[in-house]
């Protein structure tokens, strides 16, 4: 079903600078790649230096041990996610993180669906969309993944994979609000392979006729959906940036050190 193109300025290819929403914490990053530090003050670690974000929301996701001492570095408009959560609460399940426990410690954001979780952990795609329905419920933010592999793209399937990810969860949420749809390529995670800008895009848009048809205009044009995958450029926003409404990313380690170059004044330093 064709649709409109969204009127919102977030979409707008002239608008304002492609900017990082949300990414994830480097590791095991060259010191050659690190952006210059200063030497650290004696006694208490300090939180991070301000500076301006044009207006850009920043999520840092540590490890759950880590999450406590980054949120109380980072800076107080910077954001902290869990890497995941369970799925109920309560119960013997030995080495889960409930979203009640995430609550407590003041965490707003969790990433669930995970394409890792999903193909190593085996987490379907029901029980996907049963952790993101719970995880709201209890007043978290949710960064929902959807992943498709190399074979899928090389067999015309991505669309359709994607599409059955999302509507697993789209059948267990009423209010997109508080969720961000994170598309991940798996071929171009962590492997030093790359999707072009097209390629992100294709199922970006893909995503939003999706939406607009099965949920509603409104969510299709408002939803933010990002990519979480090596870039093509560099910088990485130089061929993006042309690709319309495709504006927001999620980047693990690999790209996470050109992602904060490339965007420069827009985003405070984390030092």
């Amino acid at each position: 079903m064709p649709i409109d193109p969204p009127t919102s300025s977030l979409f707008d290819p002239l608008g304002p600078p492609v900017t990082c929403d949300t990414v994830q914490p480097a590791a095991d990053v060259p010191d050659e790649h690190l952006p210059p530090q200063p030497s650290p003050p004696q006694g208490r670690p300090q939180r991070a230096r301000r500076a301006p974000t044009c207006g850009t929301e920043v999520v840092v996701s540590p490890p759950f041990v880590f999450l406590p001492l980054v949120k109380n570095l980072l800076r107080p408009d910077f954001h902290v996610a869990a890497q995941n959560c369970w799925v109920k609460e309560g119960g013997a399940f030995t080495g889960e993180v409930s979203a009640e426990m995430l609550v407590n410690l003041g965490i707003p954001w969790v990433i669930l669906g995970h394409s890792e979780r999903r193909l190593i952990l085996n987490e379907t795609n029901e029980f996907v969309g049963e952790k993101v329905a719970y995880a709201l419920s209890k007043g978290l933010k949710v960064i929902a993944c959807v992943a498709s592999t190399l074979e899928q793209r090389e067999s015309g399937t991505t669309v359709e994979v994607v599409a059955a990810q999302t509507k697993a969860i789209a059948e267990r949420v009423s209010n997109w609000a508080d969720v961000v749809l994170a598309y991940e390529p798996v071929w171009a995670i962590g492997t030093g392979k790359v999707a072009t800008p097209a390629q992100a895009q294709e199922v970006h848009f893909e995503l939003r006729k999706w939406f607009h048809a099965n949920i509603s205009p409104e969510v299709a044009a408002t939803i933010r959906i990002i990519y979480g995958g090596l870039f093509i450029s560099s910088p990485p926003f130089e061929d993006i940036r042309g690709e319309e409404r495709l504006v927001i990313v999620l980047s693990g380690s690999l790209g996470i050190w050109k992602l904060l170059e490339s965007v420069g004044p827009c985003l405070a330093r984390l030092s």
